[in-house]
């Protein structure tokens, strides 16, 4: 058994947060000691992203490995079981089960660095690039879109945009 390492704040753990508050998701059942975090993805578009560079990250974060499976059509999950990592999400700003109350920890909005790190992972699981027409036919400009349902959370990230001079429409 391997002995998980907490890392100290950084910008890939504000990284790994992000992704978390994407398309992760953290659980318990008591009942059969079972703590476990899972990362959904579509298993032919994040395929490459999950196996590469989010399995990496949990790796160099934690030392802890994860697995890979697909599941009905082409739902890709990312799991792993550890109480110890689900707590320490938990007490870093990540809610088990349903995430309805959300928002970015303090110690992520303080730093630019960190909260770049954050959009950048909650980008790549729950946004999307387009481009849009401008005025005619041949000028285009790039929109970022990020759902969640969760209010706060998309007020905090358009208040660091904002921050960033980004325009919010």
């Amino acid at each position: 058994m391997k002995k998980i390492r907490f890392p100290e704040r950084c910008e890939a753990l504000a990284e790994f947060l992000g992704i978390c508050f994407g398309d992760g998701c953290i659980s318990i059942n008591k009942r059969k000691y079972d703590y476990s975090l899972s990362i959904t993805g579509h298993f032919i578009d994040d395929e490459l992203y999950m196996k590469n560079h989010i399995t990496q990250l949990i790796k160099d974060l934690f030392n802890l490995g994860s697995k890979l499976r697909k599941q009905k059509g082409n739902t890709a999950i990312l799991y792993l079981r550890s109480k110890y990592l689900v707590e320490f999400l938990n007490n870093n700003g990540m809610q088990i089960g349903k995430k309805n109350n959300l928002t970015i920890p303090d110690w992520i909005k303080q730093n630019p660095v960190f909260t770049k790190a954050f959009l950048r992972g909650m980008v790549d699981t729950d946004g999307s690039l387009t481009f849009k027409r401008r005025y005619t036919k041949k000028h285009y400009y790039p929109t970022i879109s990020i759902s969640s349902m969760n209010k706060k959370l998309v007020e905090d990230v358009q208040q660091f945009l904002k921050d960033m001079g980004f325009t919010i429409g």
